[in-house]
């Protein structure tokens, strides 16, 4: 189990019994019109426990997935998958996140994601994070860019996002950068 405190969050490793939380914020269009399909709209009422019955054994193995929770409440009010790869021998996690809409604007997840970037790359042997985001998506590229993370092209998704978009921008967070970032 691991356990990451931040000013407002206690950030941890997602479990099955974070669904119902999860459920409660995730079946809202603002939210799922940032992400690509297969995620469907409308959310089924049991998404997030079909979800994450299937993500949370593969914890500490080929994905990390956090949930962040409010400490005010206890609550998960978000989510922060890595996924590990390796591209030509570059170690790697790609990171995706999500956050209930009335905690938006707040600077909750660069707080959390920057929490969890440094547990990353202290803790798993990855070079480097991916991030990717749909092209209008400013708020995540905001995030992105406040972490140090370097723009790295668009491409055409292989699967379209919800809201229509078909082309991304892919970001790169180089474990020198983050280390220098928060120094």
């Amino acid at each position: 189990m691991i356990d990451i405190y931040t000013d407002r969050l206690h950030i941890r490793y997602a479990k099955i019994s974070d669904a119902d939380d999860v459920q409660e914020y995730f079946n809202n269009w603002e939210i799922i019109k940032w992400l690509r399909y297969p995620v469907p709209y409308p959310y089924p009422e049991d998404g997030a426990l079909t979800y994450l019955q299937n993500e949370v054994p593969k914890i500490g193995k080929e994905l990390y997935k956090f949930a962040i929770l409010e400490k005010s409440t206890n609550k998960v009010i978000g989510l922060i998958r890595y996924e590990m790869g390796n591209i030509n021998g570059i170690k790697h996690a790609e990171r995706g996140f999500s956050l209930s809409e009335d905690h938006w604007h707040k600077g909750i997840m660069n707080e959390a994601s920057t929490a969890t970037n440094d547990f990353m790359f202290k803790n798993t042997d990855i070079d480097r994070i991916i991030a990717y985001n749909a092209k209008s998506n400013d708020a995540s590229a905001n995030i992105k860019k406040k972490q140090g993370f370097v723009p790295n092209g668009y491409r055409t998704t292989e699967s379209p996002y919800h809201n229509g978009d078909e082309i991304e921008q892919k970001w790169f967070l180089s474990r020198e950068n983050h280390l220098n970032l928060i120094k």
